[in-house]
């Protein structure tokens, strides 16, 4: 362990890491609530295996998404939150090293269930495309840069749709939209030269979609999907780079939740983490680099596990596991 926090009446609901504060260490934002009282709660990291807890901003419902971006075109991270299911986007803008303004509100007319935030009409304006369970469609609300956020393209799908993911398929800004939805399909939607392709693809029964992660698992520099469809697997879509994906491949495991992903041994290659909430566990899995994960490790935790990360937060050259269950967040070293 190189850092806690812990609070009997803090419960973390959401996590995200990032150099806030520009001092090239890597930070915490997460969300969290206590008695009904819901916050973003920053941790800056001292460079002493100590985080350190600077801001805390109050939002009206639990903040269930956080992401970071400059959406003001000010050369800083601004703070973005979504609280699921309520119908505002909140940006809490940076005036640098860590010094925050103001809150922008973005009300929309329905509720949020996911977000991502992208330039989509490459005019050096981040964008943002959100995911509704009460339309049939996701939605990219373009940015004029003053603050105002207009609707553009409404990508229509068959089922409602839960979590949304954006990446770049070819490394030429060519984007694909992945959303997952609550009957347990997956949709990609991948530009072409000349149109939008939509594929459907099935996947199983009795889904329990988590946030779609992204990475390059096989190597071939595309990024990839990853994404946990139960309580024991997860599937891998492998980006052709041509705007078109594979089918799912189905990986099982001892017990899946949200998954991570990160070059845990440095060989190179994308290792996997389960974080097992039931359990209060968490799993990595070494990337052998011809489609296979071996099992490497559980790692047993106290309290109910919800969100991990991974990074260098002490830069000792090694990765590091952040995780954050109900009311604790503690950095493991993982030196292999």
């Amino acid at each position: 362990m190189i850092a806690s926090h812990s609070s009997a009446e803090t419960d973390f609901v959401s996590m995200i890491t990032i150099d806030l504060n520009e001092d090239n260490k890597t930070d915490i934002i997460v969300g969290s609530y206590d008695y009904s009282v819901y916050s973003i709660m920053i941790f800056l990291n001292s460079g002493s295996d100590i985080f350190i807890q600077s801001k805390r901003f109050s939002v009206s419902d639990a903040p269930s998404s956080i992401s970071t971006g400059d959406i003001n075109n000010d050369n800083t991270l601004d703070i973005v939150v979504v609280s699921k299911y309520s119908t505002n986007i909140y940006v809490f803008l940076n005036a640098g090293n860590g010094t925050f303004i103001g809150r922008m509100t973005i009300s929309i007319e329905f509720s949020i269930s996911d977000f991502k935030i992208i330039d989509f009409n490459k005019d050096g304006k981040l964008d943002f495309i959100i995911t509704t369970v009460e339309r049939y469609y996701a939605l990219v609300l373009l940015n004029d840069g003053n603050g105002i956020f207009t609707n553009h393209n409404i990508y229509s799908t068959v089922y409602p749709p839960i979590y949304v993911e954006v990446i770049d398929v070819n490394g030429d800004n060519m984007f694909a939209i992945i959303t997952t939805h609550l009957n347990g399909h997956i949709t990609i939607f991948s530009s072409t030269d000349n149109s939008t392709i939509m594929k459907q693809v099935s996947s199983v029964s009795r889904p329990t979609f988590y946030p779609i992660t992204t990475n390059d698992i096989n190597s071939d520099n595309k990024v990839d999907i990853i994404i946990t469809v139960n309580s024991i697997s997860f599937v891998v879509i492998f980006n052709f780079g041509n705007g078109t994906f594979s089918d799912p491949i189905t990986y099982f495991v001892d017990s899946a939740g949200d998954i991570v992903t990160g070059d845990l041994n440095n060989d190179g290659k994308a290792d996997i983490i389960c974080v097992d909430s039931r359990n209060s566990k968490i799993t990595t899995y070494f990337n052998t680099g011809n489609g296979t994960f071996i099992k490497q490790r559980a790692i047993p935790l106290s309290g109910s596990t919800h969100y991990a990360t991974i990074n260098d937060f002490n830069d000792d050259g090694k990765m590091d596991i952040i995780v954050a269950d109900s009311e604790t967040i503690i950095a493991i070293s993982f030196h292999c």
